[in-house]
């Protein structure tokens, strides 16, 4: 069995009831270097030189990809099949700095946001972490707990 089904299933063991996607390895992810979680249709996609269902899902992850990519990706699965209504910013937009693309990525969506949140325990690599710190600050500027104190 693929390590990355392997996570998986570990990822989503509290959520018996949701049948999982399967989970694609490729170095060609647009929008992306590290994954992205295409939601249900009746339609495959090609991936690689190889057809897939959409009927499920699909997570497709780049095959460097960090376990928290994964728990990302499968989030979105479990937004999806939970009835959430996505709210994504859509595909990567570089602004200024990176450090102000990440801000405006995930707290201009919920949905991106819950995912991040839900990734965190999966986290092996520092980057991740740093964003969190840089939303945390945001958050505080923008609600005007840093002028409090």
């Amino acid at each position: 069995m693929q390590p990355e089904l392997l996570m998986l299933r570990h990822i989503a063991r509290p959520d018996k009831q949701i049948i999982l996607p399967p989970v694609v390895l490729s170095e060609n992810i647009p929008y992306t270097s590290d994954g992205m979680y295409l939601f249900p249709e009746n339609v495959e996609i090609m991936i690689g030189e190889k057809f897939y269902p959409l009927d499920r899902g699909l997570i497709v992850i780049s095959p460097n990809a960090e376990d928290f990519h994964l728990a990302h990706e499968y989030r979105h699965h479990w937004q999806w099949m939970n009835g959430w209504e996505f709210d994504g910013p859509g595909e990567w937009q570089q602004r200024k700095t990176y450090k102000k693309s990440i801000i405006d990525y995930f707290m201009g969506s919920r949905s991106e946001m819950d995912a991040h949140l839900f990734s965190l325990p999966y986290i092996k690599k520092d980057f991740p972490l740093q964003w969190q710190e840089w939303l945390i600050k945001e958050r505080e500027r923008r609600e005007g707990w840093i002028d409090r104190y």
